[in-house]
């Protein structure tokens, strides 16, 4: 009993907490979603809600981006393009329509 107590002590002093800093703060979770972190960049798959916002708000969000000397989002880079869905924007770009390039006939060389 005596033996299994001590065990037990022991264990406690080093187990380390699970979402706790160093001193046993507790860590907040960033929410992405929301227009203060939406598109910062973290290694978390990011949602639906996140990238919609980006999307909705490309230029706001690369503002804040640059104020705060981070990487901004760059809808022809293809993974930032996939990793927010901004691939339909670069699609739905229009086309440039290219003009008609006269036909000019060569004549053969002379021999």
């Amino acid at each position: 009993m005596v033996l299994q107590k001590a065990l037990e002590s022991q264990r406690e002093r080093t187990r380390v907490p699970c979402g706790r800093g160093a001193a046993g703060e507790t860590r907040r979770r960033v929410d992405y979603t929301t227009p203060q972190h939406a598109g910062d960049p973290h290694r978390g798959i990011v949602s639906e809600e996140e990238a919609k916002y980006v999307r909705e708000h490309l230029d706001e969000v690369n503002a804040r981006l640059r104020e705060n000397n981070q990487r901004q989002i760059d809808p022809t880079d293809p993974r930032m393009a996939e990793r927010y869905g901004l691939t339909q924007v670069l699609v739905d770009e229009p086309e440039e329509t290219v003009e008609e390039a006269e036909v000019v006939a060569e004549e053969p060389p002379r021999a």
